[in-house]
């Protein structure tokens, strides 16, 4: 099954260089260290992590994780190449109540 809606999903750009790529941010940093290692790819590469990632929730599977006070949940995992470098990336979704799209709430190097 993939992604509810996975043709409107919605990715916030600060939520790539603000957080899942940001070296700086007090939980990000760790993600950001572990994409840098992996594909090579920093917060000046966001748009690169951004088409992998809307690519990806057209093509695999969703995983239904529950639901929460603000929505439904959702992992979309992936296998991501950059230039020599390959890795599984997941990415965790949020449905809101009332909305007709998922959001992108983070993404990570799934090791």
């Amino acid at each position: 099954m993939l992604l509810p809606f996975a043709e409107k999903a919605f990715i916030d750009d600060l939520k790539l260089t603000g957080y899942c790529l940001s070296e700086t941010h007090i939980t990000g940093k760790h993600k950001a260290r572990v994409f840098k290692a992996t594909l090579g790819i920093t917060a000046a590469d966001y748009l690169i992590l951004k088409e992998a990632i809307i690519t990806a929730v057209l093509l695999n599977d969703a995983i239904y994780s529950g639901r929460n006070q603000q929505g439904d949940l959702y992992t979309v995992d992936f296998m991501m190449a950059h230039k020599t470098k390959r890795t599984n990336v997941r990415t965790a979704w949020i449905c809101l109540f009332g909305e007709s799209f998922p959001r992108l709430v983070s993404c990570y190097v799934k090791e």
